[in-house]
């Protein structure tokens, strides 16, 4: 008798831990298929997600300071727009004393307290975003 067959009433059968060893691969080769295809869903998933949120990075597109007023502006008639020159001022032209934390400033506008965010960027996404939020701290816009 050979180590690897065992004969039975006539009929030659593979040795079972090499069949178990094959079901064994199979089954890691699949779970391995259906996890790669589960990222890659994720993936996609999540930068179709992003691309809505934030459009898309080669599709910057400048607005004029003139359109973001106006568009800030018709949310609700009593929203006050400050011109650059006035939040320039009031922040010290953005110095470290009025300086909160990463781009927000403080600055006083006729007696009262505000912040302002510094951007380089299109502010209209943010403004968009910041329409749909909640918040205690946040006006609605």
């Amino acid at each position: 008798m050979l180590s690897e067959e065992l004969v039975e009433s006539g009929k030659i059968l593979v040795n079972s831990s090499s069949e178990k060893l094959k079901k064994i691969l199979m089954i890691k080769r699949g779970a391995s298929v259906v996890i790669n295809i589960i990222a890659v869903v994720a993936f996609l998933s999540c930068k179709k997600t992003r691309e809505k949120v934030f459009g898309r990075g080669n599709e910057r597109k400048q607005v004029a300071p003139e359109d973001i007023r106006s568009e800030i502006a018709s949310y609700e008639q009593n929203l006050k727009v400050f011109k650059f020159e006035e939040v320039r001022k009031s922040t010290e032209n953005f110095s470290l004393e009025s300086r909160i934390n990463g781009s927000m400033y403080r600055g006083e506008f006729g007696g009262e307290i505000l912040a302002a965010k510094k951007m380089s960027r299109d502010v209209t996404k943010e403004v968009n975003i910041l329409k749909r939020i909640n918040h205690f701290n946040l006006i609605k816009l």
